[in-house]
């Protein structure tokens, strides 16, 4: 999978295997999504926003109290 972004807000430096991470607000203007590596998402266990994991994706188990995803 290719990246758009070629930069780890993480490590503070270049990267071809940057995934967005999470949105950090910013005191004018609208909020920047961050990337991180490979390396900085496994060090910190950082979770990728998107694509969603193929966890995430699956219907939960009836009466879980989570709502099941819209077809």
């Amino acid at each position: 999978m290719t990246s758009p972004v070629s930069w780890c807000h993480w490590h503070i430096g270049s990267s071809s295997t940057a995934l967005p991470i999470c949105f950090a607000g910013r005191s004018g203007g609208p909020p920047v999504l961050l990337y991180a590596c490979a390396p900085c998402r496994e060090q910190r266990g950082l979770l990728p926003r998107w694509p969603p994991l193929p966890e995430a994706v699956t219907a939960p188990e009836p009466g879980d109290g989570h709502p099941r995803p819209r077809p």
